[in-house]
């Protein structure tokens, strides 16, 4: 048995009334954000010193009982968790990301979080409010095979005017291994992912499809009259048309990605892209971030957690495209534009991408090795779904020496 971590996620089905409690929610963990933010600003400018988390808490609750008398009103997680969110923005300035900002209203994700939530079969209980209905039944789990429900985030889609809520939860699972075969994986643009067992996971280009409607919106919404409801309008439609190409690319990812570590191969091969380096391609930049490679291998990681299995990176300077697969010959140049790899050495021919995902089984196969575990290859049998995302675009011959 083993311990992990998920979170569910599904929509609320509110009143009007609960509708109102949830935006005062909202509001005071914006307000208490901004508050807890410029007290440290103004803190550090006039003292040079820090107040942590839980001297803030006990502040604002000094607060509640004179200036801020309208949060009582709302459950108490609201403006703590706010404060909670503002100590971790606060500690991430200091591991080198970016110095926390102010939310505005209309301009920031709309959401509250609330500790240890009661969650049953269809309905999720807030403080001071009480149930709330959920759209699907029997969805998040509640019964024994959860260990707890660690928090729940409420979220407020402006685009649709929906709420959701987000469940993190802490379960308690068995942890049946596998069996050792490897699959070695290779992301591409012209095809998304390559098996190197012969399956492709086709890449359906959302944005570029998209892309045509969203400068047209992008257009109407500069032809109209700043601050005025038509150019909100126009807005809105913007934002529905971005938001359905992440949602698009989003579903395709997780598909394909549970896929992945739910068939046989325990152990998955990939690259360790340099993508930084290679959006410098001003052609490309646009395709490689539609693509979401790092999203896919991000996914990849978490979910063979869940499932068992583990994630094998290859060097990042490991010639998998310039190697031959048959005879371990490497060339010394593979540019794009060849999509079949042919070996000079055995004339062994095969598509550019299926050698590649062959090269990264072999490595992993090796690197396993090492490590005293005899794993096979998947390289006899291919991943079986119904899934519409995944289908063979050709049969690729290869012809040996």
């Amino acid at each position: 048995m083993k311990i992990i971590y998920k979170s569910y996620i599904t929509e609320l089905k509110p009143t009007n009334i609960q509708k109102s409690y949830l935006v005062k929610c909202v509001n005071t963990a914006r307000k208490t954000y901004n508050w807890g933010l410029d007290y440290r600003i103004k803190l550090y400018d006039s003292e040079h010193s820090y107040v942590s988390f839980y001297d803030q808490c006990k502040i604002l609750t000094q607060l509640k009982k004179t200036e801020f008398k309208w949060m009582i009103e709302v459950t108490k997680f609201a403006p703590e968790e706010a404060l909670r969110d503002l100590n971790s923005a606060y500690v991430n300035f200091f591991n080198g990301a970016g110095f926390p900002k102010f939310k505005k209203k209309g301009q920031c994700k709309e959401s509250f979080t609330i500790r240890n939530p009661e969650i049953y079969s269809n309905v999720v209980h807030i403080p001071k409010l009480g149930p709330i209905k959920l759209q699907r039944k029997d969805f998040i789990p509640y019964r024994a095979s959860i260990l707890k429900h660690l928090s729940a985030t409420f979220n407020h889609n402006l685009i649709r005017d929906r709420w959701y809520v987000s469940v993190n939860c802490e379960i308690q699972i068995e942890d049946t291994p596998k069996p050792g075969t490897v699959l070695g994986l290779d992301v591409g643009l012209s095809k998304l992912v390559t098996c190197s067992n012969g399956s492709i996971f086709n890449n359906n280009k959302y944005l570029s499809e998209m892309e045509r409607r969203i400068a047209r919106a992008s257009r109407v919404v500069n032809r109209r009259k700043l601050n005025s409801k038509n150019r909100l309008k126009a807005r809105t439609h913007l934002r529905r048309l971005h938001s359905k190409v992440s949602n698009q690319r989003s579903d395709s990812i997780h598909k394909m990605t549970k896929i992945l570590v739910t068939t046989k191969p325990r152990y998955l091969v990939v690259e360790n892209l340099n993508v930084s380096g290679m959006v410098k391609n001003h052609r490309l930049a646009k395709s490689i971030y539609d693509a979401s490679w790092s999203e896919i291998k991000r996914q990849l990681y978490y979910k063979t957690n869940w499932y068992g299995g583990e994630v094998i990176e290859a060097d990042r300077f490991y010639p998998s495209t310039k190697t031959c697969s048959n005879c371990n010959h490497k060339v010394d140049e593979m540019p794009l534009s060849m999509r079949t790899f042919t070996c000079p050495k055995c004339g062994f021919r095969i598509d550019r991408d299926l050698n590649a995902a062959i090269n990264l089984e072999h490595l992993g196969r090796n690197t396993l090795g090492l490590r005293g575990i005899n794993a096979l290859g998947e390289s006899v049998s291919r991943l079986q779904s119904n899934v519409d995302a995944v289908s063979m675009n050709k049969e690729i011959s290869c012809t040996g020496s």
